[in-house]
């Protein structure tokens, strides 16, 4: 009843997949026809046979869609976004795995880009996110009224 679940990964509503490094192109069956034998080369030389397999794709609207109907409290802390950047900046070995979407928000970062990506309207377009879901105490409330009325 009062936990805190912490949801840390990409999200599939910015079209790259950061763990191949790769656009998403329209879904993940033509993505991995399209990048069939690189994505097989990247699980062998890695040693992670289905790694592709295992990818879900979800997009944070998805995430915040079930929370709504499931009587669950979405944040989203947007410090991620910012974090990510700076780890860009900062961390070599992340720098060189992710040379091209780095390079892509280094100059983002630059001309100011990132900064108005960094606004609420853009939250779901976000390429990886943080989520805590945690149970909306007033919809708790509100259904145990509910029920409790409809007994007397």
């Amino acid at each position: 009843p009062e936990g805190l679940n912490i949801i840390l990964c990409p999200n599939y509503s910015f079209p790259y997949e950061s763990h191949f490094k790769i656009p998403i192109i329209i879904n993940k069956k033509l993505t991995y026809s399209i990048f069939k034998k690189k994505i097989k080369k990247y699980e062998k030389e890695n040693k992670s046979l289905g790694l592709w397999d295992s990818l879900n794709f979800i997009k944070m609207r998805k995430i915040k869609s079930y929370c709504l109907n499931n009587r669950l409290k979405f944040t989203y802390c947007n410090t991620v976004f910012d974090d990510v950047i700076k780890r860009i900046e900062q961390d070599q070995d992340f720098k060189k795995r992710q040379k091209f979407i780095g390079t892509c928000a280094k100059y983002l970062n630059k001309i100011g880009i990132i900064k108005l990506l960094n606004k609420k309207v853009f939250y779901f377009f976000h390429p990886y996110m943080k989520l805590e879901i945690t149970k909306d105490k007033f919809l708790v409330k509100k259904k145990i009224f509910k029920e409790s009325s409809k007994i007397k």
